[in-house]
């Protein structure tokens, strides 16, 4: 549509004393070099649609190419799901909108890394974001044409878990048990699992989060946080329950 394309014709007996003239859809392709069989000319900005590429050479003589060249629509994106993702990379994205050409020369980029395409068609592509930093970036679509489009993907930090105390309670669980770390979310609670029973989140912050522990049999746990952009972290083997000690006899029960 903007044009500025280098478009290459093949015929013959193009006139070569003096250029031929092109037009394209009645528009002057400038011509930057000719032979008898080539010319080379940059195309205009038309809107979309297939046009007659028209050749004049210098004796007047003419010919016409019916609808030879196509001028394709701006590609357009409506949305990006999800719009955000882990800094590490790896996540499935879905760019939806209009006039994606998926031919040679296709290509997604996030902050200039390639976004790998697996599949997708003119409306839809799903590519798998590659690694970055935190923050809003700039994802890029672009089609063979050159064609291009922008909007925006968030990369997430991920959380950290460096500690979890105590790191004994007993098996009835109720106890108190303090998560410490990083990047944890403070817009919603995250939520805590001792292997996947839920420690009820009490207060919250950045780098510390308090549960209350469930119960459990004896055994020692590894620690699961989930906060509120999807990413998570795991701090293995870190929480023993242990049985509560039992009475059976005292002796001498006398003194």
């Amino acid at each position: 549509l903007s044009g500025n394309i280098s478009v290459t014709i093949a015929g013959s007996n193009f006139s070569t004393g003096t250029a031929p003239t092109v037009t394209v859809g009645g528009t002057a392709c400038s011509v930057g070099s000719n032979t008898a069989t080539q010319i080379v000319c940059t195309a205009p900005a038309k809107t979309a649609g297939a046009y007659d590429v028209v050749i004049t050479n210098s004796n007047s003589t003419t010919t016409t190419a019916a609808s030879a060249f196509t001028y394709n629509p701006f590609p357009t994106i409506s949305s990006v799901s999800p719009s955000s993702g882990t800094t590490v990379g790896g996540t499935s994205i879905t760019v939806a909108g209009t006039g994606f050409l998926l031919t040679s020369g296709f290509k997604i980029e996030i902050d200039g890394s390639t976004c790998t395409v697996p599949a997708g068609n003119a409306t839809a592509v799903s590519c798998t974001t590659p690694s970055g930093t935190a923050g809003a970036k700039t994802i890029t679509v672009t089609n063979a044409d050159t064609q291009s489009v922008n909007s925006t993907f968030t990369y997430l930090q991920a959380p950290t878990l460096s500690g979890v105390q105590p790191p004994a309670g007993a098996v009835a669980g109720g106890f108190t048990l303090t998560l410490s770390g990083s990047n944890f979310t403070t817009d919603q609670a995250p939520t805590v699992n001792i292997a996947g029973t839920d420690c009820p989140v009490v207060n919250n912050n950045a780098t510390t989060v308090t549960c209350t522990a469930p119960a459990k049999s004896a055994a020692t746990y590894n620690v699961h946080i989930l906060i509120s952009n999807g990413t998570t972290a795991t701090i293995s083997n870190t929480l023993t329950y242990q049985a509560a000690p039992t009475f059976t006899s005292i002796t001498p029960n006398l003194g």
